[in-house]
């Protein structure tokens, strides 16, 4: 069990330096713990972590000091400390100030593993691994060996899948809410943690195929992370009645239907905006009816003088084998003209591709998966990428 208890605690840093803004780590040596009987003040940081701390490289020879460092030790324990800068000790910095009865940098934690994550300029977590067992497994996760600590960690050396899935931990863990986020919100974190670990911003342009197809399995993932956080426990304590029950599982499966297409819809948006198109979502038009995009807006196509060819309708749909028909009549404007639809459909029958064909309905779906269409279809699929041009080219 107490093996058990240490890998949790090094999980717990490992998902916490991957979602952090830097990550510091070392091995406590003797003047850190005071074994040695030095008079050395706090724990020394190695100086390549200055610029990180301080946000550039303080000179001259006296101390300077930042004060008010929030620091919560082991997920437990929170300090309010500092960090100075020693000049006339070649640069030193030493991490100070912890309260009266701080339980840590101790003699008996000599040895022990120190881990720094900076989550902003005055906010950090810090954990003390102490054996062996947490310390190779934090190592092994962060793709290091034990002489290549006392320094910054790589996090992008972390193995992306490991890191992707530790990032995502650390948002669920630190949400503290009895609800799942909304939809919206759960759709730019997904977005963050894809961005923060793989490092594709670049993508959005370059490559929105595979920005979108990354985004939504991202989302998908973190929304099963906060299902099992927020619902797990009540699941194990069982239920008292046979509704109580069925009421949660109503619950989360409604929430899961909901949830799919508004998540497209998300990240499409953030697409768009990534590539500077103009648009306009959920706009009113005949009957209540709403399209999920109108380009360039929905002023323009109420203005009956703006020409036609200049505005566009796009629908999301994560499937549509039998939904896509509800695209016909979300715009008056559009009847006989083309109708956009984004899916993520990996496949279609040759026969559903002709109705839509007949029907003037152009898919809209990601690279990868043209090749589960029919051959003599293809063609008449756009990416992503070519849906984008083509507003440009409209605008």
């Amino acid at each position: 069990m107490e093996e058990n208890k240490d890998l949790l605690l090094a999980e717990a840093a490992i998902a916490d330096a991957a979602g952090s803004e830097a990550a510091y780590c070392k091995f406590l040596a003797p003047n850190d713990t005071g074994l040695t009987g030095s008079h050395q003040s706090g724990a020394l940081i190695s100086k390549s972590v200055t610029r990180v701390i301080f946000g550039y490289m303080p000179e001259g020879n006296a101390p300077v000091k930042l004060d008010g460092i929030s620091i919560c030790w082991n997920n437990d324990l929170k300090t309010e400390s500092t960090f100075t800068w020693y000049g006339s000790k070649q640069g030193e910095v030493h991490l100070t100030c912890f309260g009266d009865d701080f339980p840590h940098f101790v003699p008996d934690e000599t040895g022990s593993l120190f881990v720094l994550n900076k989550h902003s300029d005055h906010e950090y977590r810090a954990y003390i691994l102490n054996t062996e067992a947490e310390i190779n497994h934090f190592l092994a996760a962060c793709d290091l060996s034990p002489t290549e600590t006392n320094r910054l960690i790589n996090l992008a050396s972390m193995p992306s899948k490991k890191r992707l899935d530790a990032v995502m931990r650390s948002y669920v863990d630190s949400f503290v809410g009895k609800e799942l986020p909304s939809t919206a919100e759960m759709s730019k974190m997904a977005e963050e943690i894809e961005n923060k670990v793989y490092d594709h911003i670049s993508f959005i342009r370059e490559n929105p195929d595979k920005k979108l197809v990354s985004w939504y399995e991202t989302d998908f993932n973190l929304y099963r992370a906060f299902e099992n956080h927020i619902y797990l426990g009540q699941v194990q304590k069982g239920f008292p009645t046979v509704s109580a029950f069925l009421e949660l599982s109503l619950k989360v499966q409604n929430s899961r239907k909901s949830r799919a297409g508004r998540s497209l819809e998300n990240h499409l948006a953030s697409l768009f905006k990534g590539n500077d198109l103009q648009f306009e979502e959920q706009v009113v038009t005949e009957d209540n009816k709403k399209p999920d995009f109108i380009f360039p807006s929905g002023k323009a196509y109420h203005e009956s003088s703006f020409p036609i060819e200049k505005i566009v309708t796009l629908a999301a749909k994560t499937t549509c084998k039998d939904r896509w028909r509800q695209v016909l009549n979300e715009a008056n404007r559009f009847r006989g003209r083309n109708k956009y639809l984004c899916t993520l459909q990996p496949s279609m029958s040759a026969n559903q591709m002709k109705e839509m064909a007949d029907e003037k309905v152009i898919l809209v779906v990601p690279k990868a998966l043209h090749d589960g269409y029919p051959k003599e279809y293809r063609n008449n699929l756009l990416s992503v990428k070519d849906f984008i041009s083509l507003i440009k080219k409209t605008a």
